[in-house]
């Protein structure tokens, strides 16, 4: 679980993140090659959000020792976009 010390406390399970945190947790997740291939057709953080999440459902995440971690910040960014009030919630950094 991300520490609260990294990422803001703001109710179960939730934490918000900056967008440089998020931007780094994507590419850790899907490696550095296809982060940057990515960013240069424009992907956006929902973007990244639905590549991440196909990736993970098919098994072909990067294996990191922040997995765990950097996953947390994505689905917290995808519950915000998806779910919530379509925003990121990113914080000032």
């Amino acid at each position: 679980m991300a520490e609260c010390t990294k990422h803001q406390l703001t109710g179960p399970g939730n934490y918000m993140t900056s967008k440089s945190d998020f931007f780094a947790a994507a590419q850790r997740l899907i490696g550095t090659k296809q982060f940057e291939r990515l960013a240069i057709c424009g992907y956006t953080p929902h973007d990244y959000c639905r590549e991440i999440a196909q990736l993970h459902f098919i098994g072909t995440l990067q294996d990191t020792n922040t997995q765990a971690d950097d996953l947390l910040i994505i689905q917290t960014i995808a519950k915000n976009l998806w779910v919530g009030d379509g925003t990121t919630g990113f914080v000032e950094e």
